[in-house]
């Protein structure tokens, strides 16, 4: 297991305030790993799946950004959902899967990322998180 830490940013369009996508983003040697979720990972209840866009982020001030962003063409406006350390653990028995445990304030549950043929699953277990520790510090600005 791997402990690093994560943001969960939401864009909203700038143009009709409607929410874009939420970022997932965690930190890793040099870059984020990022998963672009298109509908709110919060809401989606234990057992649900979602597809999701993975890349890496070179750009670390993602991990601490807020404000108006050009996101895929469009001026979106972010927001830092929640926060935190998180756990990861590769799936034994699924060679391109990953395991998150998030220790967010809000977002604290158990993850999975799966790669299914040409798509990225992400998909909430029935798991809960540990919700952060009130003696974290990310070393950022609150």
């Amino acid at each position: 297991m791997k402990r690093s830490v994560f943001v969960l940013q939401k864009h909203t369009l700038l143009k009709d305030h409607q929410p874009f996508h939420w970022d997932i983003r965690i930190k890793a040697n040099f870059h984020l790993e990022e998963m672009n979720i298109y509908e709110d990972p919060e809401t989606l209840q234990p057992g649900a799946s979602t597809q999701v866009r993975v890349r890496k982020c070179y750009d670390l001030r993602w991990l601490t950004f807020e404000g108006k962003a050009k996101v895929d063409g469009l001026w979106t406006q972010v927001e830092i959902i929640d926060k935190g350390p998180v756990d990861i653990s590769p799936i034994m028995d699924f060679p391109m899967g990953f395991l998150f445990n998030f220790h967010g304030k809000t977002f604290n549950a158990v993850w999975t990322l799966q790669r299914m043929k040409d798509v990225w699953v992400l998909s909430r277990t029935k798991q809960r998180g540990q919700p952060l520790p009130s003696t974290w510090s990310d070393g950022g600005e609150s």
